[in-house]
């Protein structure tokens, strides 16, 4: 057990700056240690004031539209003791980054909030249970903040781990046919894995609606460590760590909406399905992000082999020059595949307009990530940088994947413009990987002698374009600030 536990987040108003104003909690035996106590009272870095403030500023912040309504359910969970401590203290590690709260900033002994984001994060290890998927939320959450910080090896690791919690759990094969895996008499297809059966009652699983809650909660979980681990891959080059081929997920339900989950969740009070930790604490906005796209399916296989073959380029050349002709020839059909008519706002050749309301602009912004990421594929398939020897390649074949590098690089300066006039999300690694891929791109035109002197200068406009719009967007994305700098040394030589 660790040396000190949560308080709750109804303990009292928020701290004031000054230290002798708070009244700490008297110290309870260890054996009475609960969320709604502190061990060690002087050390209001845990205070339930503190955890309640940062709690609500995440869901503002993550959920700015309906964050309310996720924190109502967040402290519901809590003050019934539903929520594990490893959630708790990767959202205080996440919001720590961007808070601006006194205790985070200003008191003493804690002056910057990356030693309050030191202290959280080392406990999230601490208080992993490893039986639950708010596990596996906490690792993403994780995952996601650290390669927000810069430190790439750190969220590759937690991403990765969110995927292997996964297969532990039994997520991987949630839709697998076959006979049941549980103990109690249901007819949930699939398995119900056995570390998550003590979880279930009777109760629970008394209704279709709490069988299909269920059963879309593991998808939504699986696929959600999935994109955040596949995305990883597809920006620095790492190998991916699970074959979507090899797993029995399939996609959530596109027609089901978080919002109104959530609140089903918040408002049911005469049964545990509202309150039974089998939930996770906190829902991923997955079914929000691609509704939209025809064949998803199809799409992630697509990434998963961008991904795995590009890893394995470096070693096997020749396995990458007998797929890339397929690969590319499958990303140009999704592009053309597209229902443009559907996006007149982003299509101008195709129509005018703008979304209707706060909802035309979330597609618009989510239309963005998902070109942003179609961009960083073509991309990360036809460079050839990475190559050990680029000389088993013919000239062909270098100038085929030069070109396709270049007309990509050039259209993601136009989504870059186009974003100038319409919302998009910029905190995220689908547009700061595609971002940092381009500008490779362009510093490598740059730095060719056969590169004329007019493409050398779009060259170098779109990298400037690019580095100005990370520096802007760094403040609260400080993975940028470490990406501006390689690349500003990248280039430097041949200024």
């Amino acid at each position: 057990m660790p040396p000190w536990l949560l308080a709750g987040t109804t303990a009292g108003p928020l701290l004031s700056t000054s230290s002798d104003q708070v009244t700490p909690l008297p110290t309870p035996s260890l054996t009475t240690l609960s969320y709604t106590s502190l061990t060690l009272p002087n050390d209001k870095l845990f205070h339930s004031s503190i955890i309640s403030e940062l709690l609500y500023r995440y869901c503002q912040r993550i959920y700015p539209v309906l964050g309310r309504l996720y924190y109502q359910r967040l402290v519901n969970r809590l003050d019934h003791h539903l929520v594990p401590k490893s959630v708790i203290c990767s959202i205080l590690a996440y919001e720590a980054t961007y808070s601006d709260h006194p205790v985070v900033r200003r008191k003493p002994g804690y002056e910057t909030c990356l030693i309050y984001h030191k202290r959280a994060r080392l406990a999230v290890t601490e208080n992993l249970e490893g039986c639950t998927m708010d596990d596996m939320v906490a690792l993403v959450l994780m995952g996601d903040n650290e390669a927000a910080l810069g430190s790439l090896e750190a969220g590759d690791f937690y991403f990765t781990s969110a995927i292997r919690l996964g297969q532990q759990l039994g997520l991987h094969l949630a839709d697998a046919p076959g006979p049941q895996n549980c103990s109690i008499g249901t007819d949930l297809p699939g398995f119900i894995p056995g570390i998550l059966r003590h979880e279930l009652d009777r109760t629970l699983l008394s209704t279709d609606s709490h069988l299909t809650l269920l059963r879309e909660t593991k998808r939504i979980v699986w696929w959600q460590a999935y994109f955040y681990q596949i995305l990883y891959s597809l920006t620095f080059g790492t190998p991916p760590a699970v074959n979507p081929d090899e797993v029995c997920v399939t996609l959530p339900n596109q027609y089901i909406k978080m919002p109104e989950l959530n609140r089903l969740l918040l408002n049911e009070s005469r049964d545990t399905m509202g309150t039974h930790r089998i939930y996770p604490s906190i829902y991923p906005e997955y079914l929000d992000i691609y509704p939209w796209i025809s064949d998803e399916a199809t799409m992630l296989k697509l990434q998963y082999r961008v991904v795995d073959l590009s890893y394995k380029r470096k070693f096997n050349p020749q396995l990458w020059l007998d797929q890339l002709p397929q690969i590319n020839q499958e990303l140009d059909h999704w592009l053309t595949d597209l229902p443009y008519t559907k996006y007149p706002e982003l299509f101008s050749s195709v129509g005018s307009g703008q979304g209707d309301g706060l909802g035309g602009h979330v597609i618009v912004g989510l239309l963005y990530l998902r070109f942003a990421e179609f961009y960083a594929m073509r991309i990360r398939i036809n460079d050839t940088s990475d190559l050990p020897d680029p000389t088993v390649l013919d000239d062909i074949v270098i100038s085929q994947c030069r070109q396709r590098c270049w007309h990509t690089a050039m259209a993601a300066q136009d989504l870059l413009h186009r974003s100038k006039k319409l919302p998009i999300p910029c905190h995220n690694l689908s547009i700061t990987g595609c971002l940092y891929l381009t500008a490779s791109v362009c510093i490598t035109e740059f730095s060719l002698e056969e590169s004329g002197t007019e493409r050398k200068r779009v060259a170098y406009d779109i990298l400037q374009e690019i580095l100005d719009f990370l520096q802007i967007h760094s403040t609260y994305y400080p993975l940028n600030r470490q990406l501006i700098k390689d690349l500003q040394d990248r280039i430097a030589p041949f200024l």
